[in-house]
């Protein structure tokens, strides 16, 4: 996924919330590189992983545990 793909999908789960996209690659003196793919949204904190995608995953699945939480508790709401 582009980056551009991925800043449109989390502008749009932030639903106007302020959010951060940031990638990060570590390249070491082997050559080997790691790379880190970081989202926040406002509220749920920083979700990384290898890829945008898998980032994206750990953050919807965070927004619907929110509101699974909401669902059942709806005195915690912001």
């Amino acid at each position: 996924m582009k980056f551009i793909i991925a800043k449109r999908e989390l502008a749009r789960l932030a639903k106007g919330k302020v959010f951060d996209l940031q990638y990060e690659l570590l390249r070491f003196t082997s050559g080997e590189e790691a790379i880190t793919c970081k989202i926040y949204i406002e509220g749920y904190d920083f979700h990384s992983g290898p890829t945008w995608k898998d980032a994206l995953a750990k953050i919807r699945h965070a927004i619907k545990e929110r509101e699974t939480l909401l669902k059942i508790n709806p005195e915690e709401a912001p």
